[in-house]
Order: C-alpha cells, then sequence, then structure tokens
C-alpha cells in the first residue's frame, strides 16, 4: 500500500510498518538463521517484504534452501546465499559473466508536484539541480553536523516526478522539515522494487530481459542513465546504469516474473547472495564500495569517506548541514581503508573489532568485512584515525563500537 507522506507523520509511519533500528538493541548487520522463523510483532521491520521472499522461494526451488537471511540497518534484505549454489561459483560468474543480486533493502519514494526538486535539493549538498528527465544521481542525504544521514539513488522520471532509492531502507531524517519548507509537493512510499546485475556480461543480460523494441535503448545507456521499456511478459519497467551495475526497477510482479526468467539463463547468469556480496564490495576496484550504515553512517562526515566532493561550493541554495559542510571547524577525523587479515582464511574479524598499531595503540575499528578470493583472506574496510601516523597494523581484541548512532544536533 502507498502512504502518502506529510509534515505531521512520522518516519515509523511512513516507513511502511518499519521501526527506526535505532531504537531497537540490534547489531547493525547481521543473520536470521534459516530455520529460526521470523522475528516479527515487537520487531515488525524484521518481517521481510513478501516479494523479496517470492525471490528467495524461486531460487531456493532451483538451488536449494538459503542459508539464512541477512538483516542491515533492522531491514531484511536478502538471503546470505543457498544450498547447492557455492559462493565461489558465485564468484566465478560475477567477475566472468553476471551475477543478480537482489536489492529488496531499499525503500523507494515517490517525489512529486511544482517543490518536489527543492524537498530533494534540501536534504543533501549535492546539486540536484542540474539533473536531467532520464539521468540518476548517487546522493548522499546529510545531518546538520555534516555527515551521512541516508544513501540514495536520485532518478529525474519526468520534470516534476522523481524515484529515490533509499540503501538504509528509511526515508530521510529531515524529510518532514523539507516537507514544511516546501509544502507544494508529494511524497508517497513506492512499491517500486529492484534487482542489480553486477559483472562484464551484466549489459548483455540486462538487454535480453526487455522486449526487443527496447534493446538498444538498454544498450545505449551511459553510466546514470534511465529508460522505460518492456519485459518479455509485457511489464513496463524502468532500466538504470550505474558505474558499476545495472539495475531493473518495477512492481513487485513484473520483477518476480523476470526473475522467473532469469533462473532459465544458468548459462549467463546466476543468482547471488550478501555472502557474495560482501565479497563483491571488499574486491571492487572501480569505486570504494561502502555500505551504509557500516561504513558510512552518522558518525562520519563526507570528507573522511572519500565523498567530499559531494558538497558542491557552487550550491547557493541551503540544504541540511550546510555551515557544517562548507566551514569544518577541523579536517577528518578519520580515513577509510582496506585491511588483509592475518592468519588463515577463517580469521573473520568483527564489525567493530579494534585495529591496533606495533605499540598496541588503537587506531581504528572494523566496519565492514568479507572474504576474498583474490587474497586467500578476509579483507576488512577499516575506519583509521587520521591521525598522520603510518606502519604496520593488527586486528586484536575486541572494542564497543555503535555505528548509527546520531552526531549532536
Amino acid at each position: 500500500m502507498n502512504v502518502a507522506i506529510h509534515p505531521s507523520s512520522t518516519l515509523e509511519t511512513t516507513a511502511a510498518g518499519r521501526t527506526n533500528p535505532l531504537s531497537m538493541n540490534l547489531p547493525p548487520y547481521f543473520t536470521i538463521p534459516a530455520d529460526s522463523g521470523l522475528v516479527s510483532g515487537e520487531q515488525p521491520c524484521l518481517k521481510p517484504k513478501k516479494h523479496l521472499m517470492d525471490i528467495i522461494e524461486l531460487v531456493a526451488a532451483r538451488y536449494g534452501p538459503h542459508h539464512g537471511l541477512r538483516v542491515l540497518a533492522g531491514n531484511v534484505i536478502g538471503a546470505g546465499g543457498w544450498a547447492r549454489l557455492p559462493t565461489k561459483r558465485q564468484h566465478d560468474y560475477v567477475n566472468s559473466r553476471a551475477g543478480a543480486f537482489i536489492a529488496s533493502g531499499m525503500m523507494y519514494l515517490e517525489v512529486s508536484g511544482p517543490q518536489a526538486l527543492d524537498v530533494l535539493d534540501y536534504l543533501t549538498p549535492r546539486n540536484l539541480r542540474s539533473l536531467k528527465t532520464g539521468r540518476a544521481a548517487f546522493t548522499l542525504f546529510t545531518t546538520p553536523t555534516g555527515t551521512v544521514d541516508e544513501e540514495a539513488l536520485v532518478l529525474r522520471v519526468e520534470d516534476d516526478r522523481y524515484l529515490v532509492s533509499c540503501g538504509g531502507g528509511a526515508p530521510p531524517s529531515h524529510l518532514h522539515e523539507a516537507l514544511e519548507r516546501f509544502p507544494d509537493a508529494r511524497v508517497v512510499d513506492s512499491d517500486v522494487v529492484s534487482f542489480n546485475i553486477k559483472g562484464p556480461d551484466r549489459i548483455a543480460v540486462m538487454r535480453d530481459l526487455v522486449c526487443a523494441a527496447d534493446r538498444a535503448a538498454v544498450e545505449a545507456l551511459k553510466p546514470f542513465q534511465a529508460c522505460r521499456c518492456r519485459t518479455n511478459a509485457g511489464d513496463d519497467v524502468t532500466v538504470v546504469r550505474s558505474v558499476i551495475g545495472m539495475e531493473m526497477w518495477g512492481m513487485p510482479e513484473a520483477v518476480t516474473a523476470v526473475w522467473t526468467a532469469m533462473l532459465d539463463m544458468p548459462d549467463r547468469v546466476l543468482p547471488c547472495g550478501w555472502d557474495l556480496l560482501d565479497t563483491y564490495r571488499i574486491e571492487c576496484t572501480d569505486i570504494d564500495f561502502l555500505l551504509h550504515p557500516l561504513d558510512m553512517n552518522y558518525g562520519t562526515t563526507l570528507a573522511e569517506i572519500g565523498l567530499g566532493w559531494m558538497v558542491d561550493p557552487a550550491k547557493t541554495a541551503d540544504y541540511v548541514g550546510r555551515e557544517a559542510l562548507r566551514e569544518p571547524a577541523a579536517g577528518p577525523r578519520i580515513t577509510v581503508r582496506k585491511l588483509a587479515v592475518a592468519g588463515d582464511r577463517t580469521s573473520r574479524p568483527r564489525i567493530g573489532e579494534a585495529v591496533q598499531d606495533a605499540d598496541g595503540r588503537i587506531r581504528g575499528h572494523v566496519s565492514s568485512c568479507g572474504y576474498s578470493y583474490a587474497a586467500d583472506r578476509h579483507v576488512a574496510f577499516v575506519h583509521l584515525a587520521d591521525d598522520g601516523s603510518d606502519g604496520p597494523l593488527e586486528l586484536k581484541g575486541w572494542t564497543s563500537f555503535q555505528p548509527g548512532v546520531r552526531a549532536a544536533g
């Protein structure tokens, strides 16, 4: 059901029944075992969307039971993998052919009306006014202290209509404030869902999932361009190209039908779970594939995660965090790096584990981790103190860490 978002409504209502994970005593990223059942009732955000389970069960019918459901920021976002689909095989496909990922943790918002652009532009330091119809922009929404509130892909569908995929599964925290400033806009929790194809054959596979009349348009897409298409089953969808993926956005029934078709193309594309996505993110060389709210969150500024370029110095309109981002009181406190973990392939650090130097000083902590087949060991994204120190580092011990705790203000 679509839910209209008005300034007087609450974030819990607008998030289609989900609760704010920060109000719950949950780790930022964990697995619900396949045989344990789902948490519901007191924690309704842990009940997955029906379309997600429909697709997971489609894959399970072909490749065996799933390994467990992954929860990120309080939202069920997918399966870790499937019993008869080894992660190494998925890895081989995403590096030599194509792998399809369910982007089910997203919250899709439709923003429309004469002041739709004003609302979105107020939530980010990025200048969205140059975004043309049929183009998309990777966007970080910010807090008053200049840290990351939410990450999103903003697609301009028409002059006064936008689709926004919120990667953390929740609307921007200051959306109501934006709507109070610009009341001639409407925000709806959209029924749109999506999936993402990665790998060298991603364009060719996506092309063949749409009807013959639209295949040339898909092939012609440049990064962050989109086109409206019909699937081979005749459903209307939108195909969006990013730097490393090809995404299809559409209604749940249309996307589920496309997944049914993809499962009949095992020589070209395989379903991929979150075990493999952790590996893909760590091994990716095209971009720093950071994950919200682990590697970037309420405690990290844009400069600290290497996305300071998004602060447009020429932007004259007011936006959330403008003062903090335009005139920062101090330089970056941390830097994000990758560290290979010493030891064998079973040595996997936990999120929040301390990173120490040779003298035993804590220099930072692990923000996320994945097993790298290339390095034959786990590799972690780490937040390190940006104090100019150098030298060997090691992961040792445990330090408490709560990503997602809001910065003051």
